[in-house]
């Protein structure tokens, strides 16, 4: 059993006698022919890969099925098992009776350290900082706003097909947002996309606390949140943090250029009005260490009913001050507490930051680049992940392509996570420095887990078929699977 264990799945993506055309006839046969720990001092032989299991769901039109982890011994849980599956695509055309098959090599990994990166070629967007970036759906990043010297601000919205890595312009129209730095946006559902806040040049002096909505259906911005006098709403601000739970908007913190907040505030989706759910902020002189100081350009999770704050900038951090505790906000209670993180083994705590980037994936929050109390981007691209079972921090023995901040990180349903853009160097010039920004799009595999033979047979029959929608359709290949598949 040193190499693993022999797997035959056989999918369907069409059903016999119930294609429209008669005339094609598609199986993808996976095969798994081996299995090696990526540790080569590792003395285990993968004995325990015979303890896995096969759940098949075999539909009208398409055959889902998913390999299970069972077990994995806990000698190697500092190891990546690397499982390559062999992926061989038959296309039959039963008219003429041609016979074509394409072979891939696909590799899936599983174990507690992720694989390495890659970068995503292609056109893109122009080099930006300050831009905001969410997941749609299972196929689609959006992308909006942004800046780059001397005084380009980007209104324009992009978005990013996962499969084909391939990017779009969005036509948009309606109430667009100037202040496109800075921002904080949230997804709701597979058609909205919010945007609060925000900073324009000159930066700290045209700040916004309008919550803006983008239609995606038809390309729409209006505004969300009309606030008369009198009522309660988020002063003009930028670098806070927002989350959504589908039915309210929390925003937490931020600044105006001069004073930073840790409030929080709730806007309810269906009544369209702000309510605060906890204003002020923890002092130099407070003994109250659950409350935070107020901050700006931090990273806020919704976890549960709670939403975790981490890192994040204000005046006079001490050099040298670490993540050794993140705060958490109860949306039940609305009050704070701090949660007390444990060390890495060996590297300890990462060093405190701000503009960063902190994804949930799975139990694990990945947390990239960041700027440091000098204002610039940590040079080693480290990778750290805070274990959500333990609050426990790991040091990932990989380093990001392109240090950066002011960048974005969205995670994708099969747990990769995709950056791009933000300030990667801090030239130093005549006169002053310069902030070099770029346009960069790198991918990282952050799951931990086996992943399902459906997404890799959709990752192959998006190789083996590209674009071409009428065929897939004709197939059989399900709906919700075609939005992937087709950009």
């Amino acid at each position: 059993m040193a190499c693993g264990f022999p797997v035959r799945i056989v999918l369907n993506t069409g059903c016999h006698g119930c294609l429209r055309s008669g005339s094609f006839h598609t199986l993808l046969l996976l095969t798994q022919p081996s299995a090696r720990c990526q540790n080569t001092r590792c003395p285990h032989v993968h004995g325990s890969l015979q303890l896995y299991a096969i759940r098949a769901t075999l539909g009208a039109t398409f055959a889902r099925v998913r390999v299970t982890a069972l077990s994995m011994p806990r000698s190697c849980s500092a190891c990546v098992v690397t499982f390559e599956w062999m992926v061989n695509v038959v296309h039959l055309d039963l008219t003429s009776q041609a016979l074509t098959i394409a072979t891939f090599h696909l590799q899936s990994e599983v174990g507690l350290m992720p694989s390495s990166w890659r970068e995503a070629g292609g056109d893109r967007p122009s080099p930006r900082s300050g831009h905001v970036a969410v997941m749609i759906g299972d196929a689609y990043i959006y992308l909006y706003g942004g800046y780059n010297k001397p005084s380009t601000l980007f209104q324009e919205m992009w978005r990013f097909h996962i499969l084909s890595e391939t990017w779009e312009k969005v036509d948009i129209r309606g109430f667009i947002p100037m202040t496109t730095c800075s921002q904080s946006a949230v997804a709701v559902g597979a058609n909205r996309i919010l945007v609060f806040g925000g900073t324009a040049v000159p930066f700290g002096e045209r700040n916004s606390n309008q919550l803006v909505q983008f239609t995606i259906s038809d390309g729409t911005w209006r505004p969300l949140s009309k606030i008369a006098d009198g009522e309660p709403a988020p002063s003009r601000r930028f670098g806070q943090a927002m989350v959504c739970d589908g039915r309210s908007v929390w925003v937490v913190g931020g600044t105006d250029g001069h004073e930073f907040y840790a409030d929080v505030w709730r806007f309810d989706l269906e009544m369209l009005t702000w309510e605060p759910c906890h204003l002020g902020a923890r002092s130099v002189d407070d003994d109250n260490p659950s409350v935070p100081y107020g901050r700006y350009r931090h990273e806020a999770l919704l976890f549960g009913a709670d939403i975790l704050v981490i890192g994040g900038g204000w005046p006079n951090v001490p050099a040298g001050t670490v993540l050794d505790e993140i705060h958490a906000f109860s949306t039940v209670e609305n009050t704070w507490q701090r949660v007390q993180c444990k060390p890495d083994e060996n590297a300890g705590f990462p060093l405190a930051r701000r503009s960063h980037t902190c994804t949930l994936v799975g139990t694990s929050i990945f947390l990239l680049g960041g700027a440091n109390s000098l204002n610039a981007p940590f040079p080693s691209g480290e990778v750290w992940a805070l274990e959500t079972k333990e609050w426990q921090w790991r040091h990932l023995p990989t380093e990001w392509p392109v240090p950066s901040y002011f960048h974005t990180t969205v995670s994708s349903r099969d747990g990769r996570l995709y950056t791009f853009g933000g300030v990667n160097s801090v030239l130093e010039m005549a006169g002053g420095e310069r902030n070099e920004r770029h346009n960069r799009v790198c991918c990282f595999n952050a799951l931990k887990g086996v992943p399902s033979l459906s997404e890799l047979a959709t990752q192959a029959v998006a190789t083996y078929f590209g674009r071409r929608g009428p065929l897939l359709a004709e197939l059989g290949v399900p709906r919700h699977l075609l939005t992937r598949l087709i950009p």
